[in-house]
């Protein structure tokens, strides 16, 4: 433990250095090349397994700028020949990464450290410093030591480069193979697209030092030093180039070409050289929207962002009148609303209805909803709908004008039962002739003038649809006693006092109906009795 909390107080001190010196630094890599050298003294077919999948992350343009010296070829003259050789070739803002994997060694006497090569010399960070002066340079150290105490390698503040990430274990890199640095790097560049979003932070397909250290150290614990130092913003990688489709909402389904590639949000980087025409944005209730790719960038390290905002699709429509008379009724207003929903309009001087500002929340896509105008109470108009797709919907209304029974049996259907009584005390008020209603609503009728009738004194008129419903509730014997009250209240010779004498004559013709049928059958027996009797006494006297 205590060795660790060491550590841990040394790459503070190590970044304060590091960013310090980056402060002062002219290195332009995000315009430059990127050239690659990678050192290794050993043969390793696991390392050349990890180096593959880093090359291969950072793209086809370049990996002819990578080169190699490994086992014997990794000698110190080759060193400074190749070094040298990318120097002469590389523009100012060029970058070289500087790759090495070896053992290093910090001997007691001195404050540098020494690289071992393939010809048992030893390099030292001095010298590799001399070499890289001259060219924007980042060294990444792979290395191991024998030597005992690990932390002498922290008294040294020479910085490799420009910057660095220095990985060092105090063992073999052959008993460490998925823990060190080009290992680690190798996986974290393994993503679903080219360069994890883990590491690329920001999407701008140029990795600096500081992504890609934040990307190993996560959910790793080091057994030996792992520090960064220098310029932790220069940029270590270019990444392939990447098309980013993103906005709102968000599950947008992409096309190109009329093949669906994804939904957003979308990255993806194969063949984007072959990405022409439009980009076709598609989700159920929004309208369509088409993008340009006409100025793609394919060149490493470019983000082409694609951003949209897709707009709700609306409900609109027109409002018409009955064909009927010379001239269309007059009306103050018209109300257009949604059921089962807080979206409502009331239009004035004007037939055309546009649902378009969804500020209390979208329609669900794929239900059906039912849409409603109404004006002066007494026209109606209806139609559904399903909301979805991905153009307006249109909708256009007649209104109609309805009997208040008509009205009233609409409005119980669509569970607006205070409107729907309503409209029925309305209707009573100029005909008690009302139409057959659905059964619910006749027994919820029955119901509430039940609950009117004891409450308050009530005119004749309540009286007889009361008598009405009781009949068509099959309450004969109600019905009746509902008749007789109507009877005596209706003033005498009135419509109300005739139709209910008419009823109760009905009633009086059923009961006398009845006593006859009642009286017919016992005679029809007794007479069946008598003829019998007669007969069997007929056979007897024979």
């Amino acid at each position: 433990m205590k060795h660790i909390s060491m550590l841990h107080v040394f790459c503070i001190g190590s970044l304060t250095v590091g960013w310090s010196l980056g402060a002062s630094s002219e290195i332009t890599a995000e315009t430059g090349t990127l050239w690659w050298l990678v050192a290794n003294v050993d043969d390793d077919s696991v390392f050349d397994k990890h180096l593959a999948t880093i090359e291969d992350s950072v793209g086809d343009d370049q990996t002819s700028q990578f080169h190699h010296l490994t086992g014997a070829t990794c000698q110190a003259i080759n060193l400074q020949k190749v070094i040298t050789r990318i120097k002469r070739q590389a523009a100012t803002e060029d970058t070289l990464v500087f790759l090495f994997r070896s053992q290093i060694t910090k001997p007691s006497d001195s404050n540098q450290i020494y690289f071992s090569v393939a010809d048992d010399r030893l390099i030292s960070s001095y010298q590799i410093n001399q070499w890289l002066k001259g060219i924007n340079s980042i060294v990444l150290l792979d290395c191991f030591t024998t030597d005992a105490n690990l932390d002498t390698f922290y008294a040294n503040r020479q910085l490799l480069g420009a910057a660095a990430i220095v990985s060092i274990f105090g063992q073999s890199l052959a008993e460490t193979p998925n823990l060190n640095l080009v290992s680690r790097l190798a996986s974290i560049l393994s993503g679903p697209f080219d360069g994890s979003p883990k590491v690329d932070l920001n999407d701008n397909r140029q990795l600096t030092l500081h992504e890609v250290y934040d990307a190993l150290v996560s959910d790793f614990s080091h057994p030996g030093i792992f520090v960064p130092t220098g310029d932790l913003e220069i940029v270590l990688m270019k990444l392939p180039a990447m098309i980013k489709i993103w906005g709102q909402p968000d599950e947008v389904s992409i096309f190109v070409n009329g093949r669906e590639i994804g939904t957003t949000e979308l990255r993806f980087t194969e063949d984007l050289h072959r990405l022409t025409g439009d980009v076709e944005l598609r989700k159920a209730g929004y309208n369509l929207q088409q993008l340009p790719l006409n100025a793609i960038s394919t060149q490493l390290g470019q983000q082409n962002s694609i951003t949209y905002r897709l707009e709700p699709i609306l409900v609109q429509g027109q409002i018409s009148w009955p064909e009927a008379g010379p001239t269309k009724p007059v009306v103050d207003s018209v109300v257009v609303e949604i059921l089962g929903t807080p979206y409502q309009q009331t239009l004035s001087a004007v037939s055309q209805y546009a649902f378009n500002r969804w500020d209390q929340g979208l329609l669900e896509t794929d239900r059906p909803y039912t849409l409603v105008a109404t004006s002066n109470q007494r026209y109606y108009a209806e139609a559904n709908f399903v909301y979805g797709g991905f153009e307006p919907i249109r909708v256009d209304l007649k209104l109609k004008q309805k009997t208040w029974f008509q009205i009233a049996q609409t409005q119980y259907d669509l569970a607006l039962y205070e409107d729907a009584i309503q409209a029925f005390q309305n209707g009573i008020e100029d005909s008690l002739e009302f139409p057959a209603l659905s059964r619910p609503f006749t027994k919820m009728l029955y119901d509430s003038f039940v609950k009117t009738l004891n409450q308050v004194d009530v005119p004749a008129t309540y009286l007889a649809t009361m008598a009405e419903l009781a009949g068509r509730q099959k309450l004969p014997t109600v019905a009746k006693a509902y008749w007789r009250k109507t009877l005596n209240k209706a003033e005498n010779g009135s419509p109300i006092h005739k139709l209910a004498k008419q009823k109760l004559r009905a009633f009086y013709l059923i009961y006398y109906y009845m006593i006859a049928g009642v009286t017919l059958t016992f005679l029809l027996i007794i007479g069946r009795i008598i003829c019998r009797r007669k007969g069997n006494k007929g056979k007897i006297h024979v």
